[in-house]
């Protein structure tokens, strides 16, 4: 009976366990907001909240440059500096139980020197001795110029006006290394010394416009330019890479600091070289035409501006001869034929205009010098006699000048002629025949 009992209440406590309803399983969640972050190359400290079902949950994944600290529901991330000119990046793994998720972390690109900002783009423009064509060096100074640009990725630019070696030919153009400082140039003088950069001058012109001569920067934005005055530019080699590290001020103290890591484009393409003067084309032997524009009454008498064309007829070399004679009025059929001078005078004499040739030939009008004019400030066109290769290259007639005309039967004209400057450059004409058309140039003046 006692058993019976037993077994009885055993059958029924079974009954009541297997009659109650399981505990249901939860699973696990977890969330991350924001899901991605990036830290500036100087590094700080982000937050991150968490979303979990659970009372815990572990963070890993943390590279050396990146610490972490849980505070609860939020993840604090902490960025050393980025001394490398490289993103960074990591991923950390937050887990609850068999849930997890990821926060994925970047870096900006950092300098290897702090307080400057890298920049991902630099070019180095050569143009040699093309700014000498509009103002001399000073003597005793050789340096090719050339612009040195740093960019950023906004787009905002640090131009530099720069000397370098004064290189023979585009092959051997490189960027030098080495410390560049300022230099005394203040235009229109130009001290063209080597390892020396040129401080920028704002330039007022015309109708309240201006522009900026040298060095200067550049913001994208707001496209305004502010001449930079002082600092340095230091160029060296790193491996395979040129470092520019460029330390410059304005006038009102502003910091410009920029560092570009990487290989260098060259651009020398349109440099002017102290050799190019032995690759100029023969303007005498390739005359293929010309005309004479009458110009009206200069100081009491009339000026006529004969051109010839020579080489290429799509972009031709030029020579200006431009003449003064007793005043006459325009006509088409007016005769060109006679002689026309110009010799600078000695020291201790003045000109005379009215000389002839060695023969005593009688002089029908005088030739005006070559000159260069400034049309505005940082620009200079040659006027009077002269001759233009290509624009910048000029070989200007200061020294002396001859023209001989002789109108043919046919209408054409024999041109025989002289141009020589000061520093001993010439060029001869001898018989060469060509029709001159004469156009009146008084027509335009307005």
């Amino acid at each position: 009976m006692k058993k019976s009992i037993i077994y009885a209440a055993l059958a029924a406590i079974t009954c009541l366990v297997s009659c109650k309803e399981p505990i249901p399983v939860i699973p696990a969640e977890v969330s991350v907001s924001p899901s991605s972050v990036t830290f500036e190359a100087e590094g700080g400290t982000l937050n991150v909240a968490v979303t979990t079902n659970k009372d815990s949950y572990t963070v890993t994944g943390a590279p050396s440059w990146l610490s972490v600290k849980q505070n609860g529901k939020e993840i604090s991330l902490t960025a050393e500096q980025n001394s490398v000119n490289e993103e960074r990046t990591a991923t950390i793994v937050v887990a609850a139980e068999e849930a997890s998720c990821n926060i994925e972390v970047k870096q900006k690109p950092g300098s290897p020197y702090p307080g400057f900002q890298v920049v991902s783009k630099a070019g180095f423009e050569y143009a040699g001795t093309m700014i000498y064509q509009f103002a001399k060096p000073q003597d005793g100074y050789d340096g090719g110029q050339g612009y040195l640009v740093l960019e950023d990725e906004d787009g905002n630019q640090v131009s530099i006006w720069i000397y370098t070696e004064l290189f023979a030919s585009e092959e051997d153009v490189v960027l030098n290394n080495g410390t560049y400082t300022k230099g005394e140039d203040a235009y229109p003088a130009l001290v063209a010394k080597k390892m020396t950069w040129m401080a920028g001058t704002k330039m007022d012109m015309d109708d309240d416009e201006s522009f900026i001569f040298g060095s200067y920067y550049a913001d994208a934005a707001t496209e305004k330019e502010t001449p930079l005055v002082s600092g340095t530019v230091e160029v060296s080699q790193d491996k395979d890479a040129q470092v520019i590290k460029a330390d410059l001020k304005d006038a009102a103290g502003n910091d410009y600091k920029y560092v570009y890591i990487g290989e260098v484009e060259i651009d020398a393409e349109g440099a002017g070289y102290p050799s190019e003067n032995d690759d100029r084309i023969d303007v005498a032997g390739t005359v293929f035409g010309a005309d004479c524009m009458y110009m009206g009454e200069e100081d009491g008498k009339t000026m006529f501006r004969l051109m010839l064309y020579s080489g290429d007829e799509e972009d031709p070399a030029m020579t200006n001869f431009e003449f003064l004679v007793d005043p006459v009025e325009f006509s088409e059929d007016y005769d060109l034929s006679g002689i026309y001078t110009y010799s600078a005078p000695s020291e201790d004499e003045e000109e005379d205009e009215e000389a002839g040739d060695d023969e005593g030939e009688e002089v029908t009008g005088t030739l005006i010098p070559g000159s260069l004019v400034e049309l505005f400030p940082g620009f200079s066109m040659p006027m009077g006699t002269y001759v233009m290769y290509s624009f910048g290259d000029y070989l200007l007639g200061d020294a002396f000048d001859s023209l001989s005309l002789e109108r043919q039967e046919d209408g054409s004209y024999a041109l025989s002629g002289a141009i020589m400057s000061s520093e001993g450059e010439f060029v001869f004409f001898l018989n060469v025949n060509v029709e001159i058309p004469i156009i009146d140039g008084t027509e335009e003046e307005d």
